[in-house]
Formats: structure tokens, sequence, C-alpha cells
């Protein structure tokens, strides 16, 4: 966030937007599709949402806008963001950036960050985790 004398730019970036009650993965830690669509709804009522151009001239120019300014953004390129998120915030025409892992796409593979959030997702028992960790370190590690 930058600190101005008069206002704001908040930066939001979102990660797991999705029915997530409704999926195979019902314990994910994300937000919800319908709560992202009232966050949404929140921001357009109160704050100036802007691009990433825009953001890029407000620094370079140092005009801060008299509205609170708010740039949302989508990280890692979640087959969510196209399925839920585009769809959504197109027919509203409401500005965002969405910023995919390349490596992903190249590769064809998933973040190992995010095989640790489903990970959690399944195995509730965080001391079998841990245990499981434990044991895998040693063994690849060479440590007694």
């Amino acid at each position: 966030m930058i600190k101005t004398t008069h206002n704001n730019i908040y930066i939001v970036a979102y990660h797991y937007v999705r029915e997530i009650k409704k999926s195979e993965y019902p314990d994910l830690k994300g937000l919800e599709f319908y709560d992202f669509k009232k966050q949404i709804e929140f921001f357009e009522r109160n704050f100036n949402i802007i691009s990433n151009n825009d953001f890029i001239e407000i620094i370079k120019s140092k005009k801060i806008p008299r509205k609170k300014s708010i740039l949302l953004t989508f990280d890692d390129g979640y087959k969510d963001h196209f399925t839920y998120v585009y769809p959504y915030l197109k027919k509203k025409k409401t500005l965002c950036n969405f910023y995919p892992t390349i490596m992903c796409i190249k590769n064809k593979k998933v973040l190992d960050v995010n095989k640790i959030h489903f990970i959690l997702e399944k195995e509730k028992n965080r001391e079998k985790i841990i245990k499981k960790i434990i044991y895998y370190a040693k063994k690849f590690s060479n440590i007694n």
C-alpha cells in the first residue's frame, strides 16, 4: 500500500476464487465465488478500480486520485480465474490483472505451494504430516 496524505492505493491479490464448498476440495483455503462477487460490488461502490497502466502512471506522475483506488490482481493463473473470475469481471467491465505462473504453463506442472494447499485440505492431522516430513527429510538428507 502506498501511504499518501489524502488517500491510499490498495492492491488486492487473489488466489483461489471458486465455489469451494461445492468442489472436490471443500476445505481449501480460498474465497467462495459468491463472497468474491460481494467484494467486487463493495469495491465498485467505494473505490476507483484502476488498471496496471493506471497504477504505473500514478507512480510516475505522483498524481494520486482523490478517491481511494484499488488494483485487483489474480495470481498463479488458476483455472478458477478463467472459469469464474474472468467472465464475471468481463461482464461487469471491471479492470483487473492476471498473473499466471509461466513455469506451470510451460512445464505443465503444479507448483509445490499448490500441492501443499491440497495436501493440507485433505489431511487434517497436522502431526501426521509433520512426522512424514521429518521421516523423508532424514531419509533423503542422510540425517540420523
